[in-house]
């Protein structure tokens, strides 16, 4: 799981919806406009990439 800096402990684990953020950021060179327009539909993340879970029968 990725980890993410606290000022006061060194680092800390992130929850698993906001890992995957930073996996599509990371991905994307940091820009948050190609992660928005990310057009990687097999990617098993993709639906998860916004930060948010899916609604139930979205299949986009």
């Amino acid at each position: 799981m990725l980890k993410e800096k606290d000022s006061q402990k060194g680092t800390k684990r992130l929850p698993p919806i906001r890992a995957i953020r930073h996996k599509c950021l990371e991905c994307a060179g940091n820009h948050y406009s190609l992660v928005r327009n990310c057009d990687s539909l097999e990617c098993p993340l993709y639906v998860y990439r916004l930060g948010c879970r899916p609604k139930e029968g979205n299949t986009k």
